[in-house]
């Protein structure tokens, strides 16, 4: 089997990627490489992500995210129109474990 795979099967396995659909797996992979390459994402810039498919299909992944308590929003303090969307502790781990299935996969 190859790495790919054994990732994939490591994954599944996971209770937390259980409640994710297909999309917002997809999203959650954006928001952490956008999340590496800024501090502070807001709706905003997820929104303009074209890949992700349309402004309301994105919006609507956000709210189950949130709903299902990965994700939250912060409101910029200069200006109440602007949301950050913040990553909860439940997708922190979620990440890391999907690092540690790669790291295994790897072997």
């Amino acid at each position: 089997m190859n790495s790919h795979a054994r990732f994939v099967n490591l994954i599944e396995t996971l209770d937390s990627f259980k409640e994710l659909t297909p999309s917002e797996y997809f999203l959650i992979n954006k928001l952490t490489v956008v999340w590496q390459k800024k501090s502070q994402v807001s709706v905003k810039d997820i929104l303009s992500i074209k890949d992700l498919g349309s402004r309301a299909k994105i919006h609507r992944d956000l709210t189950s995210l949130k709903k299902k308590g990965f994700i939250t929003h912060k409101f910029n303090m200069d200006d109440q129109r602007i949301k950050y969307v913040i990553p909860k502790r439940k997708l922190e781990l979620l990440i890391f474990d999907f690092e540690k299935a790669l790291r295994l996969s790897q072997k």
